[in-house]
């Protein structure tokens, strides 16, 4: 199987376009930025474009090792199989164990370091790989998303958390009921706690007893620098996955200048959503009802 960097010279060596060796190397997850630097354009093009997000996906589920390897080979997708660790990467997925997941062949594919624009892809890819190889997922099994947060001030942060807790009504809504509420010792309500605007990272992390175990997970910022939210049921359907993550991370960025003070009661009321969003969560609360 070809290293990240062999495929990116055989892109850059290929006989096509800049735009096309442009567009080839955002496919494997690299920032328009980089994309840029790699195939020698003038970093001026993109600069003045909006920002970019970076994320990660944890993927828990049921899957024989040898059927993953086998479909990565096949698709391009670029693994390792390694001990439990915390360790970012930008090159490859990996899969660790995880001793909460129930069943035969428990696995948690964990992806690079993505952004927002080639990331998708190679998310796809991932999920497309997973579920050739039989990937399967029960009550015990959840998907994390991590977005990136270097960038927060402190108040900004601690908006986050409030207003997914005033969101998290709505959200319990279009999640499993197992992760519904306090349904889950592995993502708990952010009920029980205030997030006073006035709160550093710090604050907020002792508030919250520097238990990872919320919705919204407060020790992810310290060894990651990224805002994790733990609460959706497991699954390894792009379409459900990506939805999730664009949801995290409009939520992270509208909660730079915004934040709610008392609970949304619909779908409908949720600002940083567009139509096509909104239709796709209501239609999941109504699966899930």
């Amino acid at each position: 199987m070809k290293t990240l960097s062999e495929m990116v010279n055989e892109i850059k060596g290929a006989n096509m376009s800049k735009a096309d060796k442009k567009k080839a190397i955002l496919s494997l997850g690299f920032t328009e930025y980089e994309a840029t630097l790699l195939t020698g354009e003038s970093a001026k093009v993109v600069r003045g474009k909006a920002a970019t997000y970076t994320f990660g996906v944890e993927i828990e589920m049921l899957v024989p090792s040898g059927a993953i390897r086998e479909r990565a080979t096949a698709n391009n997708l670029p693994i390792r199989y390694e001990g439990y660790n915390h360790t970012d990467n930008k090159r490859y997925f990996k899969f660790v164990s995880d001793a909460s997941i129930q069943g035969a062949n428990p696995i948690e594919c964990v992806s690079p370091i993505l952004s927002s624009r080639g990331g998708m892809k190679m998310l796809e890819n991932a999920c497309k790989t997973i579920n050739e190889a039989g990937a399967q997922v029960n009550r015990s099994t959840g998907l994390h998303v991590h977005i990136g947060a270097a960038g927060l001030t402190d108040e900004q942060y601690c908006n986050v958390f409030q207003n997914y807790k005033m969101l998290e009504s709505v959200i319990d809504s279009f999640m499993a009921n197992s992760r519904r509420a306090n349904n889950s010792r592995w993502c708990r309500t952010l009920q029980d706690h205030t997030f006073y605007k006035e709160l550093t990272k710090e604050n907020l992390l002792n508030e919250m007893g520097c238990d990872r175990y919320h919705k919204v997970n407060p020790c992810s910022y310290q060894r990651h620098q990224t805002i994790e939210f733990r609460q959706h049921q497991g699954s390894t359907d792009f379409k459900k996955i990506s939805n999730w993550v664009k949801f995290c991370a409009k939520l992270v960025e509208w909660s730079k200048t915004n934040r709610l003070e008392s609970p949304v009661s619909s779908i409908d009321e949720i600002e940083f959503l567009n139509k096509t969003e909104k239709s796709f969560f209501k239609n999941r609360a109504s699966q899930l009802a």
